[in-house]
């Protein structure tokens, strides 16, 4: 690193240009300046040039190594800036440090970054503090592009950090540390959990929760997935989480069905492990509870009400072909096909009571249409049918009124998707799904 020259000599990087700061030799250290600095500055960094002017010391200390002599690296320094630093000065420390390094030539400057991230990574809790700092860092990205260099190379050691082979499956039961179990109810992001009894009966002997960590950030789970055992495959959310629901048989099971896989943490966006977590898990039913013989979710379909009120009256003929067509017309007393908003509107204001049998094909038909979508080939523009279908699943079967929850209805009528997973079939899946091929299970066929 000392034969780095990234950038030609600017009188503004000198270090003797930090305001109120006594003229350095060359050989100080950062946190020597940063002492005699922050002493006249205070503990605010009320501006972006005090921002910037931390930032070019840092970078000019990486680039030449000057910290050997001192008690903790530069990047170590800059972070205990950063950590006594509130929220808008945090914002404003990234962005000078990513303005800062986009004046450099691509080579050094990814040398100068990695130097730092491992350093950081090097500091007691430096995972942990980086996963939290890359969340920092792409809500930054999104208003500043000299960030982006900075986010990129971060989720590029995650990569190599976060490898599975170096994560642990552990199983979460009502026995686990009382922080662990507040964690599941923070965490959950598909089906909130409202009480401490809700969480009791969520992890009863017929359900089962399964989470990952990584060595490095002990008890604080990554990605954790909830499953219950029923006999057969299950078509209906609030029967599934019914905390007055008589105790299932474990050993009656034939099915294991996930109903909830929640990401914990935002600053691993990107960074995959839900395919890992789903084959571990089924991997372990497999030996522990070798009477289940099939695996499926119930899950949302988030984005159908958005796509179906974006839809005009020729777009909805065609996703419904001429007979269903004339069916819902005539449902709707209307001579011409409404509009994708107009039959959203239909659809939701029927959904506390009965519905005619014409607008509940059309809902489910254009609910496997959207299902189908894919704008760009073998990417299906739901978010959770692109995870589970790129995972190698298929599309089962679609039920009705499965979530009547008012987020059901916002989200999708009501309607939610089993997506079964054949072990030995998931490869085969995902290879159809690479080519733009959705599989489908012979109940969801019946719709087509």
């Amino acid at each position: 690193m000392a034969s780095i020259d990234p950038r030609p000599s600017q009188s503004r990087s000198s270090p003797a240009a930090l305001p109120g700061a006594r003229a350095v030799a060359r050989g100080d250290s950062l946190g020597e300046r940063l002492r005699s600095w922050l002493t006249r500055q205070g503990p605010t960094l009320n501006s972006a040039g005090a921002a910037a002017r931390l930032a070019r010391v840092l970078l000019r200390d990486l680039a030449r190594q000057t910290h050997s002599g001192a008690t903790r690296p530069p990047a170590a320094r800059w972070r205990h800036v950063y950590d006594e630093a509130g929220d808008n000065e945090r914002l404003r420390l990234i962005e000078a440090l990513g303005s800062e390094l986009a004046g450099f030539l691509e080579a050094p400057r990814d040398a100068l970054i990695d130097a730092f991230l491992n350093q950081l990574h090097a500091c007691p809790g430096g995972l942990a503090w980086l996963v939290q700092f890359r969340a920092q860092l792409l809500v930054a990205s999104g208003t500043s592009t000299a960030c982006l260099a900075l986010e990129r190379s971060l989720a590029r050691l995650f990569s190599e950090w976060f490898d599975v082979k170096r994560l642990q499956m552990r199983e979460i039961s009502w026995d686990s540390p009382a922080s662990l179990l507040e964690k599941l109810i923070r965490y959950e992001a598909v089906h909130a959990i409202s009480s401490w009894n809700d969480l009791r009966n969520r992890l009863d002997s017929d359900r089962h929760c399964y989470a990952l960590f990584h060595p490095e950030m002990g008890d604080e789970p990554l990605i954790f997935v909830e499953l219950a055992l029923h006999a057969k495959m299950a078509g209906d959310l609030a029967e599934l989480l019914d905390q007055s629901a008589p105790l299932a048989d474990p050993g009656r099971a034939r099915w294991a069905i996930f109903y909830s896989i929640s990401n914990t943490q935002p600053g691993l966006r990107g960074i995959s492990f839900g395919n890992f977590l789903l084959k571990r898990v089924m991997a372990r039913l497999a030996e522990r509870d070798p009477q289940i013989r099939a695996y499926a979710t119930l899950s949302p379909i988030p984005g159908l009400r958005n796509w179906v009120c974006a839809l005009d009256a020729r777009q909805l003929d065609l996703h419904l072909g001429e007979r269903h067509a004339q069916r819902l017309r005539r449902a709707l007393s209307q001579t011409e096909m409404p509009s994708g908003a107009a039959l959203a509107q239909a659809l939701v204001q029927q959904s506390a009571g009965a519905r005619h049998e014409a607008l509940r094909e059309a809902a489910m038909r254009l609910a496997l249409a959207y299902l189908s979508q894919q704008p760009r080939q073998g990417v299906p523009l739901d978010p959770v049918a692109r995870f589970h279908l790129g995972n190698g699943a298929r599309v089962e079967r679609l039920n009705w009124f499965a979530d009547p929850s008012e987020q059901g209805q916002q989200q999708s009528f009501g309607i939610m998707v089993n997506y079964r997973y054949v072990p030995e079939k998931l490869e085969r899946y995902s290879a159809r799904l690479h080519d733009g091929t959705i599989s489908f299970g012979r109940a969801a066929r019946r719709l087509i």
